[in-house]
């Protein structure tokens, strides 16, 4: 890449927005960034329900121009690889919380014996130190504590966020600014960027009035600005025109055209204080003046004059306005199967030729990168870059070879396919088990507890969390991970959640080539549970070859959804959380509708409470007993 900052190198470990902006804007600039992915990939890979060619949308806005390698920095490995790219690079953003950007090994302290004049940015919610600094935060929280959400709206109305991701934008340009600082100085060193600190400095001379004179600020109707009288919106004769009239030359100009001379010479409008002071009496002149005329032929007479006025646009005007175009904005980037359009680099530098490459594939650059690293004689062994060796590691249950693959065969990607076809002969031996029921039931707790009780058994089980209604897929849901935080280190167990949303085929598709993948990994147990009632339990029952539907003690309503058609795709029913009351009438309900269907031998009803072991163990022989039909994964 050409640019001013062709030959820096910057390592980038983070995900969604604030990071990755960071290092687009510095990759935009020339600077070669390598974005460092888990297995999984970049939460933003998944985001977006648009896709161009194999790329996310909301990925492709926000990751053009760089490479990819995928690292298990929570392994020995990952982490030495790791060290190895940060030896040969100038700086790294760390885009985490403090904790994970100490536990795997990404600030300044821990990386300069390898490179003492590497910069490591971390860019987090509170700070890297602090009773806040382990705290989760997102834009919108952020916007919430410091004020921004209080001041922007109507007088009156709800508090209300900025129309766009103000604060992580605003931190990732914040971000930049202070690596590049210190990569001119030409000392390494940590560096704390800190989003409520970023926020909280942008709402400077609001800040300073409260600060320096007692003045709270206010929501002003219609956006107006605290002190300059008028800079707001008018409505006109067919829409809604901005007006910022900054200085008191401006007013007479405007006052002339607009045939008011009459108001140059009155005391309440004449001058910027006298505006100020009177403002509801001059915005009740200025109101119907504006509404006798449309919004274009207002910005047509005010612009001349240089009175600064412009028409409120939406987006897809303003993206496709001859403004953006003579401005170079909107650009369009060639990729494997389509064209991406981009907003492009604000940035224009005299005597710079802008390049701009696709958004990289997961992983796309570890052959090359790592490769490098050999050659260099760090003495890493890499990651295989083909799916023949991909497919070993799987078969010898190598859990980063595992990540990789599910992303790929979720996604359809091409890698994904060559590694099912690889792996199609090994499939067949496990018992796949789908899991499902209404909220609340308990269904993760009763999952938990029967990996334990299974893995008690000497069976290698894996979890496979299906929610249609999340664009995440990762590790496991919120909930697993808290409940299964004693059993997903275990060697014999793997858990992750899978989002249908965004992913290539829907829940039974992705699920299916999922449950295949985990399957030819030689486990002995797939137990795929679903979240909630409806989609996935019809998903479920084309792949599973044992169904259990969970109750809770109370059936209530849920009688009619079992009733509507989950009730012929159960092989056995759970009374979960038996220990409350309402389980035993639970059971009872069940056994009554069972008795009235119609058919050959009727599922049994087992009752558990989950959370203390309480007749799982029943419900893990009939497991381990029954014959298992073939699983429908293949």
């Amino acid at each position: 890449m050409s640019g001013p900052l062709s030959g820096i190198v910057v390592l980038e470990v983070g995900h969604m927005l604030a990071g990755p902006y960071c290092g687009m804007l510095l990759a935009d600039l020339g600077a070669d960034v390598i974005k460092i992915e888990p297995p999984e990939g970049d939460l933003g890979r998944r985001v977006s329900p648009h896709a161009i060619g194999p790329h996310n949308a909301y990925f492709a806005s926000l990751n053009r121009s760089k490479r990819s390698v995928v690292l298990d920095l929570s392994s020995p490995e990952g982490r030495s690889s790791l060290r190895g790219l940060a030896a040969r690079a100038h700086a790294l953003v760390a885009n985490l919380r403090p904790a994970a950007i100490r536990k795997l090994g990404l600030t300044y302290e821990a990386l300069k014996d390898v490179n003492p004049r590497l910069v490591c940015l971390a860019l987090t919610g509170y700070g890297l130190e602090g009773g806040h600094a382990g705290r989760p935060a997102y834009d919108y929280v952020i916007q919430a504590l410091t004020g921004v959400m209080a001041v922007t709206g109507e007088p009156g109305g709800p508090p209300a966020k900025t129309g766009y991701s103000a604060v992580d934008n605003s931190a990732g340009m914040m971000g930049a600014v202070a690596l590049l600082s210190q990569i001119v100085e030409g000392r390494g060193g940590q560096i704390d960027v800190s989003l409520y600190d970023v926020m909280l400095s942008q709402l400077n001379y609001l800040a300073g009035a409260w600060l320096n004179a007692g003045e709270r600020a206010q929501r002003m109707p219609r956006s107006a600005h605290p002190y300059i009288v008028p800079a707001q919106l008018f409505e006109t004769r067919d829409g809604w025109l901005a007006v910022f009239v900054s200085h008191d030359e401006f007013w007479r100009r405007f006052c002339k055209e607009a045939g008011r001379p009459e108001w140059l010479e009155d005391a309440r409008f004449a001058t910027m204080a006298a505006r100020r002071e009177n403002r509801a009496t001059v915005l009740a002149a200025l109101e119907p003046l504006f509404r006798s005329d449309t919004t274009a032929s207002w910005a047509a007479r005010l612009a001349p004059l240089g009175v600064v006025a412009a028409p409120i646009e939406t987006l897809e005007q303003a993206l496709g306005s001859e403004l953006a175009r003579e401005r170079d904005m909107i650009v369009e980037i060639g990729c494997a199967g389509g064209t991406i359009r981009a907003v492009g680099n604000p940035v224009k530098i005299t005597g710079m030729r802008q390049e701009y490459r696709p958004p990289p594939l997961l992983g796309e650059h570890n052959a090359a990168l790592l490769g490098e690293r050999r050659a260099g004689g760090a003495g890493d062994r890499g990651i295989d870059a083909g799916p023949t060796g991909l497919a070993a590691r799987i078969l010898a249950r190598d859990r980063r070879a595992i990540a990789r693959a599910i992303t790929a065969v979720e996604n359809g990607t091409a890698e994904g396919g060559a590694i099912s076809a690889e792996l199609a002969a090994h499939r067949g031996h496990a018992r796949v088990v789908g899991i499902t029921g209404p909220p609340g039931c308990g269904k993760s707790t009763l999952v938990a507890a029967l990996v334990k009780e299974l893995i008690a058994r000497g069976r290698r089980v894996a979890v496979v969390a299906v929610d249609p209604s999340s664009p995440f897929s990762g590790g496991a849901l919120l909930g697993d991970r808290v409940r299964m935080a004693g059993i997903q280190a275990h060697e014999g167990v793997y858990i992750r959640s899978l989002a249908s949303r965004g992913h290539h085929g829907g829940v039974s598709g992705a699920t299916r080539r999922v449950v295949g993948l985990l399957d030819a990994a030689g486990f002995d147990y797939v137990l795929v549970e679903t979240v909630g009632t409806g989609q996935s339990e019809v998903g479920v029952a084309t792949i599973a070859g044992t169904r259990l539907v969970v109750c809770p003690p109370g059936l209530g309503d849920e009688v009619q959804t079992l009733k509507a058609g989950i009730l012929e795709i159960a092989d056995a029913f759970v009374v979960n959380k038996a220990d409350l009351p309402g389980a035993e009438r639970a059971e009872l309900d069940l056994l009554s509708m069972l008795a009235v269907t119609a058919g050959g031998p009727k599922p049994p009803v087992f009752r558990t409470a989950a959370a203390s072991g309480q007749g799982v163990s029943a419900l893990a022989h009939w497991l381990e007993q029954r014959e298992m039909p073939a699983s429908r994964s293949h």
